[in-house]
């Protein structure tokens, strides 16, 4: 009896195991899935058909590789921070070089910021930052002592210490011009208030030891003999309560007013009296004498008000920087970069 129980029971295992075969699955795991098996696929879907005629979904093609992200590109501008030892000083100027110029050799502004102000803050109330950033000129800005220049009798501390600014400003004027990616000939001293009147006291000092400057709410605090023709551009505001502009302006400053400095620097210049060019753009109006000797020009460029502020133009006007960039950076072909 249990000898043919046993053969009966062994009879149907037997038969469980042929019936679980013919469905593809193997006995006693918890989780299975049918062996591999050849694949039909259908005409119109691409589904693929069981030997048991089930249908699954196709397989899933491998994805696509992504692309390598675009590198990002650099900043525009790499900005280095240069130190001297002048006069028993440690001294420093911020170089501020664009990583794409537009020629192998550019021209360059070195900057001289105003009284109480840091060179950030002058970076930021110039907005040259854009020129350097098109590839069009090297920035070059000085670091005052302790928030000043020494131009004369102007201003403490810088006067009162008696700080050597003159040999400093010249060591990094010479640095510049041999700098490679430097053009010489296109080095141009920028100077606001203090920083202008500084400007003036290293051109008395070293006379020609730049070809052209820029003066912004400035005239000089002393007289000076100086005779190497330099081309000048000069901007004003009319209703400067610093700076007179025209002679009986003064505000009791005792102060050469703008239009006597601009015609003695024509005079030394050598510039005729006639104005070569008169323009008027929103509330600027400018003046240009270009028929100077050895090809130097003189700029006065007028705002009616505005005080004793950098004027940072509108959408008529140009700004203080924009009217550099035409005077010290322009070429044929160049684009303007400043924002309108």
């Amino acid at each position: 009896m249990e000898c043919g129980v046993r053969t009966a029971v062994a009879a149907r295992w037997a038969a469980a195991a042929v019936i679980a075969l013919e469905a593809g699955f193997v006995i006693g795991s918890v989780t299975s899935r049918p062996p591999a098996q050849p694949a039909v696929r259908t005409a119109q879907a691409g589904a693929r058909t069981s030997r048991l005629g089930r249908t699954t979904s196709p397989a899933t093609p491998s994805p696509t590789p992504s692309p390598s992200p675009t590198p990002t590109a650099g900043p525009p501008t790499t900005s280095t921070t240069v130190t001297l030892q002048v006069g028993g000083l440690s001294r420093s100027y911020r170089l501020i070089r664009p990583t794409q110029p537009v020629a192998d050799r550019l021209p360059a502004l070195v900057i001289l910021h105003g009284v109480n102000a840091s060179v950030d803050y002058e970076v930021q109330r110039d907005g040259l930052l854009p020129v350097a950033d098109a590839g069009q000129a090297i920035l070059v800005y000085p670091a005052g002592y302790e928030e000043s220049w020494n131009a004369g009798v102007c201003c403490p501390p810088a006067s009162t210490d008696g700080v050597d600014d003159a040999g400093f400003l010249a060591a990094v004027l010479q640095q510049v011009a041999a700098d490679p990616g430097v053009d010489p000939a296109r080095v141009t001293l920028v100077g606001f208030s203090n920083g202008g009147r500084m400007a003036y006291q290293l051109d008395c000092a070293q006379p020609g030891i730049v070809r052209s400057m820029v003066v912004v709410l400035a005239v000089p605090v002393t007289t000076c003999g100086a005779s190497a023709p330099v081309s000048l551009l000069m901007m004003a505001n009319a209703d400067d309560p610093e700076v007179p502009y025209a002679p009986g302006d003064d505000p009791g400053v005792g102060l050469t007013a703008v239009t006597d400095v601009v015609a003695a620097w024509r005079s030394r210049d050598g510039c005729g009296s006639t104005v070569s060019a008169q323009a008027t753009q929103g509330q600027l109006t400018s003046a240009v004498w270009s028929d100077c000797r050895s090809g130097t020009q003189v700029q006065l460029v007028t705002y009616p008000s505005g005080g004793h502020q950098w004027q940072p133009g509108d959408a008529t006007t140009p700004s203080m920087g924009r009217r550099i960039w035409s005077f010290a950076i322009a070429e044929p072909g160049l684009e303007d970069p400043l924002p309108q």
